[in-house]
């Protein structure tokens, strides 16, 4: 039981993303039952298991939310250009998908979500029809760094939008 719930832990830590329990279910047995074990060892650390209906990942725990995004706090002018393109493609075009972000950009979009979700630029929110799907849209606080109460006051928002998404 150790093993499997050490191999749970390992893909976890090593995933870009969130994991569909089922495919989880094929390769570990007991896998509810390894799955609880890994969350009650996990219990006293700095991380746990994040889990929706289909999916679970490993995340950090909320209470360390706020001194996280001071400790990776990324001012305007720090911005790489991956995570400035990843940024104006979700205040454009979002809310969207991952697959949708790295459709437009060509090339995986994960480090830069993760960066932008750490330093509060973007949110997730879930797609309404599949409650499995991850979108992301700006959040209020980078609304609010803009001086802006919605994504449609953005400069050229409905010509950009329209370019993008069609």
């Amino acid at each position: 039981m150790k093993q499997e719930v050490n191999l749970l832990e390992a893909i976890l830590l090593a995933a870009s993303a969130p994991i569909k329990k089922s495919k989880l279910a094929k390769i570990i047995l007991d896998f509810e039952l390894v799955l609880n074990e890994l969350k009650e060892s996990l219990s006293e650390h700095g991380i746990q298991i994040f889990e929706s209906e289909n999916e679970i990942e490993l995340t950090t725990r909320e209470e360390f939310g706020e001194q996280l995004k001071e400790f990776f706090k990324l001012e305007s002018e720090e911005l790489s250009t991956s995570l400035v393109e990843v940024l104006s493609i979700i205040s454009y075009a979002g809310p969207i998908s991952r697959s949708g972000i790295e459709k437009i950009r060509g090339i995986n979009s994960v480090y830069s979500l993760k960066r932008l979700l750490i330093v509060g630029l973007i949110e997730k929110v879930y797609n309404s029809q599949r409650k499995n799907i991850v979108l992301y849209k700006p959040s209020g606080e980078f609304l609010k760094h803009l001086g802006i109460t919605a994504v449609e006051s953005l400069p050229n928002y409905f010509e950009f939008r329209k370019n993008i998404i069609g």
